[in-house]
């Protein structure tokens, strides 16, 4: 059996440190926080406040799409918070969003989304990726 060389391990270790680099800039490192599924909005915000992010005022809200929707306050960032019955259900409210907000972000789980309007609205889905995982979309 042929050694390998010096080069061949470099190069296959410089293509290992890309994988990791590349999978940490899309949230795929393993210092992310893999997202839970859902069952109410009550539930998705008792997890973000054991995380330490505290979620004031909520109320319920209707949504035509999701199966239990609510809002709540971030400090002074207005959260809008669904959980729907299937993925497909997610995906069309997350496509309706696109199309109606002109600047905002929403953190979109296995059946869930969190989404705010505005410029303060990513650094707010940054901090609740912390405590729920999903992944941040731009609206």
């Amino acid at each position: 059996m042929r050694r390998p060389s010096w080069t061949s391990i470099r190069r296959g270790a410089l293509v290992l440190l890309a994988a990791v680099t590349v999978a940490a800039c899309r949230g795929g490192g393993s210092a992310g926080k893999e997202a839970s599924s859902f069952q109410s909005v009550k539930q998705m915000v008792a997890a973000m406040h054991s995380a330490g992010v505290t979620c004031t005022s909520l109320h319920a809200t209707n949504d035509l799409i999701a199966s239990d929707a609510g809002q709540c306050e971030l400090g002074s960032t207005t959260l809008n918070l669904d959980v729907y019955g299937s993925t497909a259900d997610r995906d069309r409210a997350v496509q309706a969003a696109k199309r109606l907000v002109s600047t905002g972000a929403a953190l979109v789980g296995p059946n869930w989304t969190v989404g705010a309007v505005g410029r303060r609205s990513r650094p707010a889905m940054e901090r609740i990726q912390g405590a729920l995982g999903g992944e941040i979309v731009t609206l």
